[in-house]
């Protein structure tokens, strides 16, 4: 644990400007790294991908648009969490290899000695490195966070809420559909001499529904390259299906909150390239259909 100095700047940080910089300073030298080696390091990038996350979180309800005052910050933590993931399932194979050498040796030290029943060894009690730190900064970073003053520069005045008249008139006016409803279009069975122009958009489905619940069903004029890259940045925190009750795992956003709320605690992320032929793939289909329908004039992102 002697490389957690960033824990004390994320406590000593007046503001989520001075919060996004040491974590932005951070992310490009951990990636720069490279892949961790070992479970200690593993463990306190796993931690500081904690805090990133709870930052995020925090920026998007505060209206502070992080990408435009650290613009390589998007990319880079798609970079840090990717590296993450990869040396998870190293050090799993690892483990395992071990675990079943181990267990090998006792057999045969049991059959050796005559033993008809072995003694179990007391389970040590692991340590937890994660929720150590998550408690070191848990009163000291999560509860001030709410409170950071948010900088003028590269933040979002929120806009006053309009009244239920005034709204209806600005609906009108620019015709703007919701994305949920776009979604429905784009699902409609269409005859059969189109047919093969429609291909695909089943299998599109589960990834728009998730923009949708992840952005909170925004208009298509709404939908910017901010919004663009918080999405981009949710994708590899979907985890694939294993160890998830069936439950949590009939939409790819009940997987999402399933592994925020259990902090990742027997997942596994889904891979690259599920995310670029599988996810962006859907979306790209489904922004094009968008923009041929003229229901949609934003960026293919």
């Amino acid at each position: 644990m002697d490389n957690l100095i960033w824990v004390q700047e994320l406590i000593e940080a007046p503001d989520l400007e001075a919060l996004g910089t040491v974590l932005d300073a951070r992310l490009h030298a951990y990636v720069g790294r490279g892949a961790p080696g070992d479970e200690r390091l593993l463990a306190e990038r796993c931690a500081f991908e904690h805090e990133v996350r709870r930052y995020l979180s925090r920026a998007q309800e505060r209206g502070y648009a992080y990408p435009q005052r650290f613009p390589r910050m998007p990319s880079t933590w798609v970079d840090f969490v990717n590296q993450n993931k990869a040396a998870e399932s190293e050090i799993a194979r690892l483990n395992v290899r071990r675990a079943y050498e181990s267990g090998r040796h006792e057999a045969a030290e049991a059959v050796k000695e005559e033993w008809t029943t072995p003694a179990t060894p007391a389970m040590a009690q692991p340590f937890d490195p994660i929720a150590m730190i998550d408690r070191l900064v848990q009163d000291a970073v999560a509860q001030r966070l709410p409170l950071l003053p948010a900088p003028n520069v590269g933040s979002i005045s929120p806009a006053p809420e309009p009244a239920a008249s005034a709204r209806t008139e600005e609906a009108a006016e620019n015709n703007s559909c919701r994305m949920s409803e776009v979604l429905a279009e784009f699902l409609k069975p269409v005859d059969r001499k189109r047919k093969h122009t429609v291909k695909g958009r089943g299998e599109a489905e589960p990834v728009i529904q998730f923009a949708v619940d992840f952005l909170g069903d925004p208009r298509m004029d709404e939908l910017a390259d901010a919004k663009w890259k918080l999405l981009d940045e949710a994708l590899p925190d979907i985890p694939n299906r294993d160890n998830i009750p069936r439950k949590f795992s009939e939409t790819l956003f009940q997987r999402y909150k399933y592994a925020e709320t259990t902090k990742w605690s027997k997942l596994e992320r889904v891979t690259t390239t599920t995310i670029k032929s599988r996810y962006w793939a859907g979306l790209y289909k489904f922004v094009d259909f968008a923009i041929a329908e003229k229901l949609y004039r934003g960026p293919r992102s």
